[in-house]
């Protein structure tokens, strides 16, 4: 892991993640450290036949597109002319490959006749597909970290697009595990720099807090105003403000001033869902 060290208050985090992400290996890495909850899920079929097509028969004049009603591939090339001076462009279907069901063995089809084909590459690509179905695509991993800096380590994304996040001293060693199981995955580079709390760096972690809680809190409160939900969607509305109510009590203690806007944000969340409840089932 890549760090650089500057104080003890907290750490701003980011991260580079690639698509060859082991799912064996972050299941094993999540569950040691006690944060199962949060393995991503590997990647489908679909993407994952998609991706072996691509990486075995993908070149400069070759496009993978998707069937028309049907899922799977076709494997296209693209053939280039001058006519009058000016370029055209031929589009030939070679061949096309539908998502295997029940077995990770599929045939490649001839598209004028609909006979099957051994093209070049078809037990390359059908090995691909295998351990493309291991891996972890780098969207997933990416979500599922975002997931634990702020619903399990108290961080916040210092930009409203995400991508850098700030976490506080007392979850520092949680990462470091973490950041350890997603590296030892993959192609991943985790880095971390430990900063110091001043007055800007104040102002930017109370900006970042408020919007994540102003986010989650009008959230909520559109899925408790819609009248739609049942009781446990209602009940888990009211752990969330509670968790943000706790995290919004914690940035107090490390920022150093009070944050009655925010809890009251959350008081107020909780309210509408206990209302809400009674409203619909009753005491």
């Amino acid at each position: 892991m890549n760090e650089t060290k500057v104080s003890l208050n907290g750490a701003v985090i980011f991260f580079t993640l690639s698509d060859d992400s082991s799912y064996g290996l972050l299941e094993a890495g999540f569950t040691q450290i006690g944060m199962s909850r949060f393995i991503p899920e590997k990647n489908t079929a679909k993407a994952a036949l998609k991706s072996s097509m691509v990486k075995t028969f993908g070149s400069r004049r070759t496009k993978i597109d998707p069937l028309e009603g049907k899922p799977g591939y076709a494997v296209t090339r693209v053939k280039g002319d001058m006519e009058n001076n000016v370029r055209t462009l031929d589009y030939d279907v070679e061949f096309t490959a539908e998502i295997p069901t029940n077995s990770h063995w599929f045939p490649f089809h001839d598209p004028s006749t609909g006979q099957v084909i051994e093209p070049d590459g078809a037990d390359e690509c059908r090995k691909r597909f295998w351990e493309e179905l291991q891996l972890v695509p780098s969207h997933k991993v990416s979500r599922a970290l975002v997931n634990i800096i702020e619903g399990h380590l108290g961080g916040v994304r210092l930009r409203e697009t995400g991508g850098i996040y700030w976490i506080p001293q007392d979850s520092m060693d949680a990462w470091d595990l973490l950041s350890v199981v997603v590296e030892s995955a993959g192609s991943n580079s985790i880095y971390k720099m430990v900063t110091a709390i001043d007055n800007d760096s104040v102002r930017a972690l109370c900006d970042a807090l408020t919007r994540s809680v102003e986010s989650e809190v009008a959230s909520m409160n559109n899925d408790i105003m819609s009248g739609d939900l049942g009781k446990r969607a209602l009940d888990s509305r009211r752990e969330k403000a509670d968790e943000l109510r706790t995290k919004v009590k914690s940035y107090e203690k490390i920022l150093g001033m009070t944050l009655d806007g925010l809890s009251a944000q959350c008081e107020e969340t909780d309210a509408a869902a206990v209302a809400a409840c009674l409203s619909t089932f009753g005491s």
